[in-house]
């Protein structure tokens, strides 16, 4: 950050190291440099020893180092030569480049760590001797020496002719052990290669340093900086802790005192005060705890800034530390604000790409930096160079310095990028975000590679619901790729297979249901038929039969009637003696012919009528079946059907079937019947049977005229649903237990039971913690085909509510996690895209 013309300069270096030339404003620290000189005098190798944030390299370069140029070392004189240097994943190759540079000029006498590793840019060796490269670097010649033997320093030291002290100071010695073998290739036998190689290059490195420390006869003298909790790993090289142990300096906490001077001391040189209010604050804020020494200079940094904000006028003020969010948001707030200035969405997600594959929450929750090269970053990520270039450099700029190697040098294939403080990963809330779903990530992996294994070993089977959902929803999500996954475990392109194998499996397993289930509701509806001819069919044959049996005896005694007529038209011709009786049966044949021509002509003309007359009666009331899952709600189901029939509709019996929709519904089969359907459910809820959802099924209309219905009652008991939701905030423990275990056990696949759950996390004030995490531990095991969209979008809503309230526990955190997983196996199985989600209404 610039600083406005007029204004002091910044005194707080923030989350960076003390430079050499800022020893003016180094405080706090001067009688421990004494006992630094004193330890040194006895061996030439002095290992400042301190645990994470406790001032090693501040006290190195600002306390040690003006000590040696003022010649309190009396055995050495004054005169020295400095070369500082980080040894990262090419130890030799960094030793070399500042060896060349603290060698080669007299009146420079220490090299800019910026250069330490010149030799790493392209064209760097045509640069250092004016654009050709048919000579070598004095880098390259002077690592050509230290390769030749283990005296290579202290050749090199001869061969640069100088009677000037050396200093070789090794700072984080520690990126000995953090970088070894730094390599993400999936091939074992270049791992192995790689491996072996550094192994070989750490050696002769810790050879070098040894030796050169150890002879008497040059004036060479080594100082390494390390935590302390990297001292265990020095055992891995011959003579190294017996060299540490001799010259050992642990760095002692602070006193009171001391930590006032180095809060005060530098805003006096920068002409400034602090008020004395703010002043105690911040020496109670720091505490004891080593770790805290660098966010508090961090904190000082941006009170600083923000103070020059302010005009720069009067004493830093608690209002300027206040305005900074004080020690516990200061560094958050900042990192923060990093991501915010990236340009797009697009450097948002590379970003959190790149934070997520330099950390490793590994065996400590919080964290633990692993560095990785620039080349296996972009495998990782997809992305350029140049796209992965600015994001460095937006996180490393001079002001920020979150992020290795420094601001100003290039970054090639092979660099290691790193957090520059493990305090960055403790306070910066969205990076342990990020931390935990690295995590949550890589075990969703490992279970993955794990179950291919044992699937080939015979030892498991395909994977199922819900962890297909969950595991397909991860590698769409994440989209992993190799370079990702080796750091992990091995086996990732097996596993994809897999998880492809396990999707087609269950997608024909859900196409032979589909199809089992068709060919049962034609069985059943076969059945249904049946059924209903023979509830129907017989009655409505026997009146038939009636009616027209009816008719035909009246034909039929009609016929009768007339033969009888001609017999006796015939008696009466032929006996034309008898006029008497002539005239009379030809009376009687009149009649009988009269009689028949009226009844037949009424059968001819009646029948129809009466079947017209039948028809119309059957029509005019509807028939109801009634469908029940559970056999208790027989007798419930049969006073209904006795109601039905008193209001005028027909209802043959009660039907038990296999399974019963989460709410009662009327089904009607023809759209022609869907006013009838309307009618019949008013008339339902007004007698008080509740919602009942009139529903339309296609495909089976049969070809009567009958208006037929079914009404499915359901199995589930709204109150006894809400009153398990609300013991899952109940005070007794054991309560909460049974009920979550019944929700589980019962309504993992009803809607009525996650909308009961969501509307116990969205009311307010809301249940508690142990009620929080017990509604989200069911929804997060719900089966997803139970959610509609409404539900899926309430869902998605509650989760980024969550997220965005903060204060998340890790348990709610994991289900949270889980539950979106649910949420897009729900989107995967759609149809249709879903959009952005708002808040219901």
């Amino acid at each position: 950050m610039s600083t406005p013309a007029g204004m002091p300069a910044n005194p707080f270096p923030g989350l960076r190291p003390f430079r050499e030339d800022e020893e003016h404003l180094f405080f706090g620290r001067e009688a421990q440099v004494d006992t630094m000189i004193d330890r040194f005098a006895d061996t030439r190798l002095l290992a400042v020893v301190g645990s994470s944030g406790s001032g090693k390299s501040s006290l190195v370069n600002c306390g040690l180092i003006p000590a040696l140029y003022r010649g309190l070392l009396a055995s050495a004189g004054s005169a020295w030569r400095v070369a500082v240097l980080r040894p990262g994943n090419r130890p030799i190759a960094a030793l070399a480049a500042t060896l060349a540079a603290a060698l080669a000029d007299p009146s420079m006498p220490s090299a800019a760590p910026a250069d330490a590793l010149a030799n790493d840019v392209p064209g760097a060796a045509a640069t250092a001797n004016g654009g050709d490269e048919s000579f070598f670097t004095p880098a390259e010649l002077t690592e050509a020496t230290l390769r030749m033997s283990k005296l290579g320093v202290l050749d090199a030291y001869e061969m640069a002719q100088t009677r000037q002290n050396l200093l070789l100071v090794v700072d984080q010695f520690e990126e000995l052990f953090r970088y070894r073998a730094l390599t993400d290739t999936a091939d074992d036998a270049a791992r192995t290669a790689v491996a072996a190689r550094a192994d070989s290059d750490r050696t002769a490195f810790v050879n070098l340093l040894l030796e050169a420390a150890a002879q008497r006869e040059l004036p060479v003298y080594v100082v390494l900086t390390m935590r302390s909790d990297f001292l265990g790993e020095c055992a891995q090289f011959f003579g190294l802790p017996e060299a540490v142990s001799r010259g050992q300096y642990l760095v002692p906490r602070m006193t009171r005192d001391e930590r006032r001077d180095a809060i005060s001391g530098p805003a006096g040189v920068a002409g400034a005060g602090i008020e004395p209010v703010l002043l105690t604050r911040l020496i109670n804020d720091v505490g004891d705890d080593p770790d805290q020494l660098s966010i508090l200079q961090h904190a000082l940094n941006r009170t600083w800034a923000e103070w020059q904000r302010d005009g720069a006028s009067g004493p830093v003020a608690m209002r300027h530390y206040d305005r900074v969010g004080t020690m516990a948001n200061a560094l958050d707030t900042h990192a923060d604000d990093a991501f915010a200035s990236l340009a797009d969405d697009a450097q948002r997600r590379l970003c959190e790409t790149l934070f997520r594959a330099i950390t490793d929450k590994g065996t400590d929750a919080r964290g633990t930096r692993r560095p990785t090269r620039v080349d296996t970053l972009l495998a990782i990520s997809g992305a350029t160079l140049a796209e992965l270039t600015a994001i460095v450099e937006v996180f490393r700029e001079p002001s920020r310095s979150f992020l290795m190697p420094p601001a100003g040098r290039a970054l090639g294939p092979d660099t290691p990028i790193d957090i520059s403080h493990e305090s960055l990963m403790r306070v910066w809330q969205r990076l342990r975000m990020w931390v935990d779903l690295e995590a949550q990530s890589a075990q969703t992996y490992r279970r993955l590679a794990e179950t291919t294994e044992l699937h080939t070993a015979g030892k498991a089977g395909l994977l199922r619901p819900p962890d297909l959902q969950f595991t397909a929803a991860w590698r769409e999500r994440e989209k992993p790729n190799e370079t990702w996954a080796v750091r992990y475990r091995s086996g990732f392109a097996d596993a994809l297979r897999f998880l492809e194998r396990s999707e087609r499996a269950y997608r024909e397993e859900l196409s032979s249901e589909a199809r089992e289930r068709a060919e049962q509701a034609k069985q059943m509806e076969q059945q249904r038929r049946t059924h209903r001819l023979l509830v129907w069919g017989v009655p409505l044959v026997a009146f038939l039969s009636f009616a027209v049996g009816t008719v035909l005896w009246m034909y039929l005694e009609a016929e009768r009637q007339s033969q009888r007529a001609e017999i006796e038209a015939g008696k009466a011709r032929a006996s034309q003696e008898r006029a008497e009786n002539a005239l009379a049966a030809e009376r009687r044949a009149k009649d009988a012919q009269e009689t028949y021509e009226r009844a037949y002509e009424d059968a001819t003309r009646n029948t129809p009528q009466v079947r017209a007359a039948v028809a119309n009666a059957v029509q005019e009331k509807s028939l109801i079946y009634l469908q029940v899952a559970d056999a208790n709600q027989r007798s419930a189901a049969e006073r209904l059907r006795a109601q039905l029939q008193a209001a005028g509709y027909f209802a043959p019996g009660v039907e038990q079937v296999k399974a019963a929709p989460a709410a009662a519904e009327l089904r009607y089969f023809r759209e022609s019947d869907a006013a009838e359907a309307l009618t019949i459910v008013r008339q339902l809820e007004r007698w008080g049977l509740g919602k009942v959802r009139a529903r339309l099924i296609a495909g089976y209309a049969a070809e009567t005229k009958l208006k037929q219905f079914e009404l499915w009652l359901p199995v589930e008991n709204a109150s006894s649903i809400r009153a398990l939701v609300a013991q899952l905030d109940d005070g007794s423990v054991d309560t909460r237990k049974a009920a979550g275990q019944a929700l589980q056990d019962r309504y993992t696949a009803s809607p009525r039971a996650i909308e009961e759950v969501l509307e116990m996390l969205e009311s307010q004030p809301g249940p508690s913690v142990s009620g929080r995490i017990n509604a989200l531990y069911f929804l997060s095991r719900t089966a997803p085909l139970a959610w509609d969209d409404k539900l899926a979008t309430r869902g998605r809503f509650l989760i980024a509510g969550a997220r965005k309230g903060g204060d998340l526990g890790p348990q709610a955190k994991a289900e949270l996690m889980r539950l979106e997983s649910v949420l897009d196996a729900v989107h995967a199985r759609s149809a249709e895209p879903v959009g952005e989600f708002s808040k219901p209404e």
